[in-house]
């Protein structure tokens, strides 16, 4: 079930000011380092927790559709809505869903997933590579206002972690060093498990 940013978020959710805050530097010498810093802390904890944090378009390809009315995990979530599912039909003509009443979108579920609307079910699709594409908006908002407390505190923790150390001492175990278990424990509560686990046709 792969799937990959298709648009990356417009912003981060904790801005350069915020980490130098938090870092208490003043000076703009590092300020380069700590935007990419502030970057692979955002990428690891979605990969971490297996959601997004700022709005991002995703897409996720499949090499069929489900049988039936069997759901489709959306990896990334949560999912704000769907922006296109495009699929290969059985004679290898291009088709298209619609969003509003061909299926239904379940974010109470981690991680969300989509079924057909009700009393139908998934077109038939031609068995090759990337046979269906959904297309979807993804994250909890535009802002890191919008992104749970926790998971700003877990940013800001490995920022710390990697600013101070930077580089692995090789008598260290890997992890230990960037990954505390405060960050681990902030995360927790928030983490799914692994959507690519999980089968969906």
């Amino acid at each position: 079930m792969p799937y990959r940013v298709a648009t990356a978020p417009a912003a981060e959710p904790i801005s350069t000011a915020e980490a130098k805050l938090h870092l208490r530097i003043d000076a703009a010498d590092d300020d380069t380092l700590v935007d990419d810093l502030i970057l692979a802390a955002r990428r690891h904890v979605e990969q971490r927790i297996w959601k997004s944090l700022i709005t991002q378009t995703l897409e996720l390809t499949l090499e069929s559709l489900p049988v039936g009315a069997r759901e489709i995990f959306l990896p990334g979530g949560p999912v704000q809505s769907i922006t296109s599912f495009g699929y290969v039909d059985t004679d290898g003509a291009s088709q298209t869903l619609n969003t509003s009443t061909d299926m239904q979108l379940s974010n109470y579920s981690e991680p969300p997933w989509l079924v057909p609307a009700y009393n139908t079910n998934w077109p038939g699709t031609r068995k090759q590579v990337a046979s269906a594409t959904i297309t979807y908006l993804a994250g909890y908002g535009t802002a890191g206002t919008d992104v749970p407390q926790d998971i700003l505190a877990a940013m800001y923790l490995l920022i710390g972690n990697l600013y101070e150390t930077r580089t692995n001492h090789p008598l260290v175990p890997v992890g230990s060093v960037t990954e505390s278990t405060a960050i681990v424990a902030l995360l927790r509560p928030y983490a799914i498990q692994d959507p690519l686990l999980m089968a969906s046709v």
